[in-house]
């Protein structure tokens, strides 16, 4: 940095090299204090003339002088041309608000207004006599930028002021600049507004913007991370302004890179080494986050189940490290949905982190693990009216999404769209990490390349991604067959893209040989029979007839029950009534009618001609009505099913 104040305390320092430079001549302008800037041309002129060099520092000195005078005039000289604009309107340097040494040729017309370290004030005549009449702000106050976004056409803009010498800025919604009410907002960002002077400073912006359409920059903006285009942005660049809103600025602030990116590797190169699972799989997940946009793949979940204590948090934390500082990236699993759906707007096209999800309250039933994942593979959010009632735009995303859990996340009582969202791994014998604090202490402090190295690759090699992951589509396909198990569609694409993943990130980032066992995590896929609801619902029916059995249901001749008669067991036939069959479907969440017409097509429902159901004998009180459903050939093997239900109510 250019320290003027210092090489002035010591004018001896001051080289021909230095006094003839672009930082000098920047540097004395930056002077907002005619006066003091004059003195200190003086001195520097003393030691150019020492080094006989004053000629030409004085032709520089003009030179910038004269460039400065010609933007001004040229200023004037468009508002002399606006039949709507008077020849002596007021103008003003934007570097004397922003404080920006690129701003210092920058000059706009301020109309009626004068701008100076005063203020803003109105110039209006009182006889013959122009005198201030009206104050739109007591510090001076401009607007910088224009932002239009690329996806929804709305325009922000960024106002920038300077008070107590010290410049400040912040980008609000157009709208708030051009309602009386609504501008006082700005002073929750420090801008020294008031509702006495709201209307005059809405006014004053107005006329800005009118005598300033080619002075004032206007940019491409976007509010979230990912590909835009062939461009997949983390921060602004020449071609988009990245404009995420104040309150995400922990995230954002996370979204970076720190640190040596080469104690980075080394540090996840050892960890690779040991081969445990867990790390590889979860970071195969984070960098699978961007190839879903470019493959038009759905959002999916990616979770590690195991005992608490084996380092699945510090393993979350590893993932997270690719793309910023897992301090502020990581999500608690006790976060709204409305708090998860604005993050994931913003995130996009990079991977949500949520640890622990132990921490939503569900009921044992499931179902709010089920709103949760159906909500966050849905890749968009609901519709929401403001204060202004008027709706809000709807967030949208296309990532993966890694959490943690003491138990599967996909459970058997869900129905079959959430289980195929959810891949579920769990956690091997012992520790995951020798050494976790070690761990976090390089996760934290380095962070953020591996992940722009990563989409540096995918950007040169995109054309060449989607057949990528086509092959390791078709590869799990046959080790499935191999395996002698047919598995789910919907979740051999996701373990496809994670597989891609993870053989791109060790090509172009690790190059250790150190690879996912495809074998291993084609295990963990769920097979046909188990995402399908049906066959989940007559799991559920035979095993609670199993475990009902001589309590509830009567077994074939033994007509006694010890408690309520819910049905009875003959042979390979089960009777249940149908208001319990009803309450079955509930509790394990199912349809009952899809069931009974289900089961009527396999041919394994006995039943009366237009009815499901048939007249049974359950006791010496007479016949009831029943749902009658014939197992024979279909009964699973009872350990699988007590293992099933197991895990679905928590029991390990």
């Amino acid at each position: 940095m250019f320290d003027l104040e210092e090489y002035l305390k010591h004018p001896e320092s001051l080289t021909r090299d230095v006094i003839l430079s672009k930082d000098m001549l920047e540097a004395i302008f930056e002077e907002e204090d005619r006066a003091i800037r004059e003195v200190n041309i003086s001195k520097i002129g003393i030691r150019a003339k020492d080094l006989k060099i004053k000629s030409d520092f004085n032709k520089l000195i003009k030179a910038q002088e004269s460039q400065i005078k010609d933007a001004r005039k040229e200023i004037q000289t468009q508002a002399t041309s606006n039949n709507e604009t008077k020849p002596d309107r007021n103008i003003f340097r934007l570097s004397d608000i922003t404080g920006k040494v690129e701003d210092a040729t920058k000059v706009y017309s301020s109309g009626d207004y004068h701008v100076d370290n005063d203020g803003v004030v109105k110039w209006g005549m009182t006889g013959e006599i122009e005198v201030p009449i009206l104050t739109a702000c007591h510090y001076p106050i401009t607007i910088t930028r224009i932002l239009k976004n690329v996806e929804t056409d709305k325009e922000s803009v960024t106002v920038a002021w300077k008070r107590n010498n010290v410049p400040n800025s912040v980008t609000v919604p157009r709208s708030q600049i051009a309602d009386g009410r609504k501008i006082v907002g700005l002073s929750d960002h420090g801008c020294p507004v008031n509702s006495e002077q709201s209307r005059a400073l809405v006014t004053y912006f107005a006329d800005l913007e009118k005598f300033n359409l080619s002075s004032i920059k206007v940019c491409k903006s976007i509010s979230k991370y990912g590909w835009y285009g062939e461009d997949f942005i983390f921060q602004s660049n020449d071609n988009i302004v990245l404009d995420i809103p104040r309150d995400y600025q922990t995230l954002t602030a996370a979204v970076d890179t720190s640190g040596d990116y080469s104690k980075w590797l080394n540090t996840v190169k050892d960890i690779r080494k040991s081969k445990r699972n867990e790390p590889l799989i979860y970071m195969a997940a984070s960098f699978a986050s961007p190839l879903l946009q470019l493959v038009n793949a759905l959002p999916f979940i990616v979770n590690q189940y195991g005992t608490t204590g084996k380092g699945k948090t510090v393993d979350l934390m590893l993932a997270s490290s690719i793309w910023g500082n897992p301090s502020g990236y990581i999500e608690e699993g006790n976060s709204t949905l409305f708090s998860l759906e604005k993050r994931l707007g913003i995130l996009n096209n990079l991977p949500l982190m949520v640890d622990d999800l132990s921490k939503i309250s569900d009921d044992g039933d499931g179902r709010k693990y089920t709103d949760f994942i159906y909500f966050l593979s849905s890749g968009k959010g609901k519709g929401r009216g403001n204060k202004d009632q008027k709706l809000e735009e709807v967030a949208t995303w296309r990532n993966v999404i890694l959490t943690n859990l003491e138990r599967p996340l996909a459970m058997d009582t869900m129905k079959g769209g959430a289980i195929n969202r959810v891949l579920d791994f769990e956690t091997d014998e012992g520790n995951i990490f020798a050494n976790p604090g070690e761990v976090v202490s390089v996760v934290t402090h380095n962070f953020g390349h591996a992940g722009r190295e990563f989409v540096k690759y995918v950007k040169e090699n995109r054309n060449s991604i989607s057949g990528l992951i086509d092959s390791y589509s078709d590869k799990i396909k046959q080790l499935a067959r191999i395996l002698g198990s047919v598995k789910e569609d919907k979740q051999i694409q996701p373990l496809a893209v994670l597989l891609a993943a993870d053989e791109i990130s060790e090509k172009c980032i690790f190059k250790d040989g150190v690879r996912l066992d495809v074998n291993y995590c084609i295990n963990y896929l769920k097979d046909v029979s188990e995402v399908s609801e049906m066959d989940r619902a007559l799991r559920a029916l035979i095993e609670v007839a199993n475990s009902k059995a001589h309590l509830n249901f009567a077994v074939n001749n033994d007509d006694d029950v010890r408690a309520e008669r819910w049905g009875k067991w003959e042979g390979s036939a089960i009777m249940i009534l149908p208001t319990k069959l009803r309450e079955l479907a509930k509790e394990y969440n199912f349809d009952s009618r899809q069931f009974l017409k289900w089961l009527d097509l396999k041919g394994k429902l006995i039943h009366d001609p237009g009815k499901y159901t048939k007249p049974i004998r359950l006791s010496n009180a007479g016949l009831v009505r029943c749902n009658v459903i014939d197992i024979s050939g279909i009964e699973p093997d009872a350990t699988t099913i007590n293992t099933t239900l197991n895990h679905a109510s928590g029991i390990s």
